[in-house]
This record gives structure tokens, sequence and C-alpha cells, in this order.
């Protein structure tokens, strides 16, 4: 992902042209699964979205900090990235990697 600051309107306008629709869709599903879990970034947690046709696929990974146990899951939907991201953490979260975090 570009970033540029708000006020930087050159820049922005130049990020704008470099912008492909189903990679933003998919880096606001990574986000949104890793804010929906409160992850930071020495959280031992992966993800993977990709936009496949209309919607998008995720599969997210949380191990536990020693790496001996893990829980994967892959999920799929269409509609708004942030709700994939959410409905893989919620995934995540029901086969146990709230304990795994800690």
């Amino acid at each position: 992902a570009l970033q540029s600051r708000r006020d930087d309107l050159d820049t922005r306008a130049v990020l704008m042209a470099l912008e492909d629709g189903p990679t933003r869709s998919a880096i606001e599903a990574e986000r949104a699964l890793a804010a929906h879990l409160e992850a930071g970034c020495s959280t031992p947690l992966g993800a993977l979205a990709r936009a496949v046709g209309e919607g998008i696929s995720m599969h997210a990974v949380v191990c536990s900090p020693d790496g001996r146990e893990r829980i994967a899951v892959t999920v799929q939907g269409s509609g708004s990235p942030q709700l994939v991201g959410e409905r893989a953490a919620r995934s995540l979260l029901e086969k146990g990697a709230g304990e795994l975090l800690g």
C-alpha cells in the first residue's frame, strides 16, 4: 500500500493513478482482520486476501507465541472487504485464537 500525507495533493494524485481496486479490497480485508483481533506488529498473525471474481477469498492464521500451535481459516465473501476480514477474525476466535493470543 502506498501512503502520503493528507495535505500533499500532488503526491496523492500520482498515487491514485497507481491504485488497483482489487488490491485495495484485499488490503482492506486484511486490515479489518487485524483490527478485529486487536493485532499489533508483533502479533503472530498471517493473512492473505485475494480478489476472486466479485468477492474476496482470505486465508488467515494465528499461531501461539512459541509457534507450536496454529489455527487457520479460509473465508470467502462478496461485498464489503471489511466484513470478510471481520468474518475471518470471528472464525479464528471461535476456534480458540483468543486463547493463543493471550
